[in-house]
């Protein structure tokens, strides 16, 4: 369980799985590119240099002399997104939210504008929100009433019309 638990550090991560249909799956890396971490000289220079970075032995490595013409840097496999406050408010009672910035990069790097996101652990709506104030069309799936009632109450409150949500309720 994340938390602290016993007599241990307590943990700074929690894996997420974004899945994808087809052998090559969209993803955006220049929509979720995060800014440098240098001085804005060190940037100018570095689009000049022409030595960039050699591949290691084992073949890993890119060439440098283009990364910083692409306007940010990668952002890594670790995803820092702070939960906000009262993120739980609106949430229909859930007590594991999902802050919104998380649905936001996934979305970005996963998904074409027009696209469709599934859920298929909808919660309160948090993804189907996301997806829908970004331009993609989302669906989910749900079995705690309370929530699928709560993630129609968010669509609700959007601008857009609610009529791109499917949230199938499952009876038990």
């Amino acid at each position: 369980m994340p938390g602290r638990y016993g007599p241990r550090t307590k943990d700074a991560f929690e894996y997420v799985y974004a899945f994808a249909k087809g052998a090559r799956p969209h993803f955006d890396l220049d929509a979720i590119r995060v800014p440098y971490r240098t001085t804005p000289d060190e940037i100018e220079r570095r689009k000049v240099d022409r030595l960039g970075r050699r591949n290691t032995g084992a073949g890993f490595g890119r060439d440098r002399t283009k990364t910083y013409l692409l306007g940010g840097a990668d952002p890594g496999n670790v995803v820092s997104v702070p939960q906000t406050y009262n993120q739980h408010r609106g949430a229909g009672g859930h007590t594991a939210a999902m802050p919104e910035g998380l649905a936001e990069f996934f979305i970005k790097a996963c998904t074409p504008s027009g696209g469709v996101v599934l859920d298929p652990f909808a919660g309160s709506g948090t993804t189907a929100v996301v997806s829908r104030r970004l331009g993609r069309r989302a669906g989910g799936l749900e079995i705690h009433q309370g929530f699928v009632a709560a993630a129609h109450d968010r669509l609700q409150r959007l601008d857009e019309p609610d009529g791109q949500l499917v949230l199938i309720q499952f009876a038990h």
